[in-house]
């Protein structure tokens, strides 16, 4: 590209094709940006595969299904997740081994984090109250979502419910510390 430009070329009228972008995506913008190349990307990108979609749907997903097991981790997992990966293996373990599903979410939990045969211990207590303080923080804004899908009148409740979710979740914070992120790691993206 710098060689088309010095022999008379305009940024402007050089195009680079490639049959599949994914692969070198990123280490095109990396070369681009650091040669102080103009780049503009044209491509096709799966939409219900980007981040705030994805974490969106999901927790829509649990709303309107009713906290399935399933949907609520997968709401966890998702790249937005408000709990951190420790935290969410936790509470992933926790519904897996009594079978947390439904309102099960909305309760305080009382079993052992471990399982039946695990001894309780003063340390079983405080894992159990950090274990519910999480919970409790990621399920009421699902909980205010779950609301306001299912006593909505019109279309424009049910956005309120959503926006009101985001809003909750401090989904625009959460996507600047991930936007820092991705810059500080080089991970840059149009």
């Amino acid at each position: 590209v710098l060689d088309l430009v010095e022999n008379g070329a305009r940024f402007k009228d050089i195009r680079l094709v490639c049959p599949d972008l994914s692969g070198y995506k990123s280490g095109v913008e990396f070369t681009f940006r650091r040669c102080n190349i103009p780049l503009y990307l044209s491509g096709k990108d799966d939409i219900l595969s980007q981040s705030v979609v994805h974490t969106v749907l999901a927790a829509l997903e649990v709303a309107i299904g009713g906290f399935d097991q399933k949907d609520v981790l997968t709401y966890l997992k998702s790249a937005l997740s408000p709990v951190t990966l420790a935290d969410c293996d936790r509470i992933e373990n926790y519904a897996y081994i009594w079978s947390v599903n439904g309102k099960a979410w909305l309760t305080a939990w009382d079993k052992h984090p471990h399982g039946l045969s695990a001894k309780w211990t003063e340390h079983t207590d405080k894992s159990l109250a950090k274990l519910n303080a999480v919970r409790s923080a990621f399920i009421e804004p699902l909980k205010h979502l779950y609301d306001a899908m299912h006593t909505a009148q019109r279309l424009g409740d049910m956005l309120q419910g959503v926006y009101v979710f985001l809003d909750e979740i401090h989904l625009a914070q959460r996507l600047e510390k991930l936007a820092a992120e991705m810059e500080a790691s080089g991970e840059f993206r149009n």
